[in-house]
């Protein structure tokens, strides 16, 4: 039996807004539906029923390397991190030269390790809009990671995600 990641979407708008929801939904499964490379997270299938609305993604072990990071247990000079490196590497090259765009959201939280412990980059396929009002608003830590040009209001470009 293969363990999977299921991520659901939830519908928390008003009816245009869930209608926009959807298609961003739906536009990112198409997307990941194109990508197949060791580094990136492999999606399985998609469930899209009025009282479900998810996709199904290969297992992982839930860890990310956020988690990773801020671990007491690992200690950085007992871990070599170039192999983690080298897949991020990897992964992120596959998925700029196959969509011919950014993955515009990589973060610690957005690499996660499969059951055999291989980097899996998350959210390839998704879109991504850092106005500077949802910056400005956002409580969570993932603008950290942006370049100094999309924090200006900048459309994001390939050459974000290597700054990131």
């Amino acid at each position: 039996m293969q363990s999977i990641l299921l991520k659901q979407l939830i519908l928390t708008c008003e009816e245009d807004g869930m209608l926009a929801q959807m298609n961003a939904w739906d536009r990112a499964n198409a997307a990941s539906t194109q990508l197949s490379h060791p580094n990136v997270l492999k999606l399985l299938a998609t469930c899209f029923e009025p009282t479900l609305i998810a996709s199904l993604f290969e297992g992982t072990t839930g860890a990310t390397l956020n988690d990773l990071m801020k671990s007491k247990r690992c200690k950085w000079k007992d871990l070599s991190m170039l192999p983690v490196a080298e897949g991020i590497a990897s992964g992120m090259e596959y998925i700029q030269g196959t969509t011919n765009k950014p993955h515009g959201h990589l973060c610690p939280s957005n690499v996660l390790f499969s059951l055999s412990y291989q980097v899996k980059i998350a959210s390839a396929g998704e879109d991504r809009c850092w106005s500077k009002d949802y910056i400005a608003t956002s409580h969570a830590g993932s603008f950290c990671y942006l370049s100094p040009s999309v924090l200006k209001g900048e459309a994001s470009t390939l050459k974000d995600d290597v700054y990131r």
